[in-house]
């Protein structure tokens, strides 16, 4: 997980690219769990465990940053780091009830559930590059000033 968390972290600074490094974090986490949940040969499923957990570790400074690039002033920035961190320890709530011993060993419906929370962060940053893009361009012809700050533009 270190060393994936250090390589899609170089490409999302030297590239300023944050969102796809999600999007793609995003995948490989759905590509491990699949293989976690429902694969049968043990060790495919152990491979699964190494991606799944190596891309969701890495998405969590990638989304920090993608935050941060995209919300001006400080007060903003803390109050919706907080609440991603918040919403992050939500989620460490939730994996309690929802990986129930009653459906070992499969786990059957927190598999689908992290699945579908995986699939909701890709929908969520497509909607981001939609809307980014087009507030960008607008900011581009002068139409617009982006968040009351001159020359802001939005990291995709």
């Amino acid at each position: 997980a270190c060393f994936w968390l250090f390589a899609t972290s170089w490409f999302a600074d030297k590239y300023r690219k944050r969102g796809i490094v999600v999007i793609f974090n995003a995948c490989m986490t759905l590509m491990g769990v699949a293989m976690m949940g429902f694969l049968t040969v043990p060790r495919d499923r152990y491979a699964g465990a190494f991606v799944g957990i190596a891309a969701v570790n890495s998405n969590v400074p990638t989304l920090l940053s993608y935050m941060h690039n995209n919300i001006v002033g400080q007060p903003k920035r803390a109050l919706s780091s907080a609440m991603l961190i918040g919403g992050g320890a939500c989620g460490g709530i939730a994996a309690s009830n929802i990986f129930r011993q009653a459906d070992a060993p499969h786990y059957r419906p927190a598999m689908y559930a992290v699945l579908a929370t995986q699939a909701i962060t890709v929908l969520h940053v497509l909607k981001n590059f939609y809307v980014y893009s087009r507030l960008n361009k607008r900011a581009d012809r002068g139409e617009i000033i982006i968040e009351g700050q001159e020359g802001f533009r939005h990291t995709l």
